[in-house]
């Protein structure tokens, strides 16, 4: 019961555990595509385009396993900003509310940024 006491100081009621259960569900389909759609169609060298840009085309090339660099940098945001908010929550609800809902909107660009990568290449 010890795990639970330190899930709701972490993620207590309201917004912050609103936006940490809509940042794991959108982390885990950020790092779950990928490898659902564009692992089994790539040979291990592989280079893919992970950039477009509407005035130069496809502007950035790299490995296949590039595109989690995208869910790893969400991830971590994420873990920073959720020990951030836990340690603020005492001082400030309203700085903690806002961090929490940072990580969430982190989670959703990165979101939107894996889908138009995987747009151009499958």
């Amino acid at each position: 019961m010890k795990w639970q006491r330190t899930l709701r100081s972490w993620f207590p009621p309201g917004v912050a555990r609103w936006s940490a259960i809509l940042t794991i569900a959108l982390l885990v389909f950020a790092w779950i595509v990928p490898s659902w759609r564009l692992a089994p169609i790539v040979e291990p060298e592989a280079v893919i385009p992970l950039h477009y840009n509407i005035y130069f085309g496809v502007d950035f090339v790299g490995k296949w396993w590039w595109v989690y660099f995208l869910p790893a940098f969400g991830t971590i945001v994420f873990i920073i900003n959720a020990i951030l908010a836990a340690k603020e929550r005492k001082e400030s609800k309203v700085f903690s509310d806002m961090l929490s809902i940072t990580y969430a909107i982190v989670a959703l660009f990165v979101t939107v940024a894996m889908f138009f990568v995987l747009l151009i290449n499958v």
